[in-house]
């Protein structure tokens, strides 16, 4: 059997407005944009490097929807700014032809 390469889930690309809360500072904040989503993660744009395997919670631009994340990888720009890939802990991300559903925890729910 041939090895397996490549991505295991499909991603799309599409720019979703989140705020990344960073739980190692509370009160560090940074406004981002989606590169790609999958089901269980997604690419975003930061300003700065962000750690591998650092914990946050990854939330809709409107505060309705919270993940807990963790970043997997995290890769520089030639124009200074980063890519970081981040995997979602709980919960997952529906899409079908560009519409976004998250299924996270819901702004005020028991975590």
């Amino acid at each position: 059997m041939p090895a397996r390469t490549g991505r295991l889930e499909k991603r799309i690309h599409i720019e979703v407005p989140l705020q990344l809360l960073m739980l190692r500072n509370p009160g560090d904040i940074e406004k981002t944009v989606t590169q790609n989503v999958s089901s269980h993660g997604v690419r975003v744009l930061t300003r700065r490097p962000l750690p591998p395997q650092e914990p946050l919670v990854a939330e809709t631009a409107g505060g309705e929807i919270r993940m807990q994340a963790r970043v997997v990888y995290c890769q520089g720009l030639p124009d200074g700014r980063f890519v970081a890939g981040l995997q979602f802990q709980e919960g997952y991300v529906d899409f079908q032809e560009g519409h976004v559903n998250w299924s996270g925890t819901p702004k005020g729910s028991a975590d």
